[in-house]
């Protein structure tokens, strides 16, 4: 009963074919009472909130949310969702993911580290360490959200953790650390300093890489 304007979008994004089509099916609502642009913002709406429920944004909203502010190494966990996470998962409503998905994305992992040692390009980052990190990390996150409401269920219960990596017993030489030391100091600061740090106190690379001054008690025994 009353004139209203409704943008169908814009040229050319929105083609005179595609706005033809748009403004038929707006005057196809009209003859059924309803109201187009209503329907048009309810449409805005479920789909802002589709996206706000997938695993990408809940992904995000755990690192920023949690990890950040609580775990120094935050960035091997950031890598994981970059990585693994949401290449498999981004768009997917986090309450869809099932106990068959998690075992499926821990294979693929697991692959990339197969691929690797063939040659395979563009296969990194996988293996047994990768796909037990991956694992901690979707069920961290999604007992995160459990516990904010999100949810009631994590797809990881009962999903079981792969095999273990071979552990690393190789260690330096007497000789080898006598090269080493001397070497690293002729890199210079900042990665010769980190290196040499490295060796002296046995601690991780990431620990070590994202080192803070206040995190240093020169002082203590």
């Amino acid at each position: 009963g009353r004139k209203r304007r409704m943008t169908l979008g814009p040229y050319p994004a929105v083609g005179l074919a595609e706005a033809r089509e748009m403004a038929r099916d707006a005057k196809f609502a009209v003859a059924r009472g309803e109201d187009p642009v209503l329907l048009r913002e309810d449409e805005r709406r479920e789909a802002t909130e589709r996206r706000a429920n997938t695993v990408g944004a809940l992904a995000d909203e755990f690192l920023e949310r949690h990890v950040k502010p609580n775990n120094r190494s935050y960035r091997d966990s950031e890598r994981i969702v970059r990585l693994h996470i949401k290449p498999a998962w981004a768009q997917r409503p986090a309450e869809s993911i099932t106990r068959a998905d998690v075992s499926r994305l821990l294979d693929r992992v697991m692959e990339k580290d197969e691929g690797a040692k063939r040659g395979i390009k563009g296969l990194r980052q996988g293996g047994p360490g990768a796909a037990a990190h991956t694992l901690a990390t979707v069920r961290k996150m999604y007992n995160w959200g459990i516990g904010r409401g999100y949810f009631e269920m994590n797809p990881c219960q009962g999903v079981p953790r792969p095999s273990p990596a071979v552990e690393r017993d190789r260690v330096l030489t007497d000789e080898e650390v006598a090269a080493f030391w001397p070497a690293a100091g002729g890199l210079g600061y900042p990665f010769g300093t980190m290196l040499r740090f490295l060796l002296a106190t046995g601690q991780r690379r990431g620990e070590v890489a994202n080192l803070r001054w206040d995190q240093i008690d020169l002082d203590g025994d």
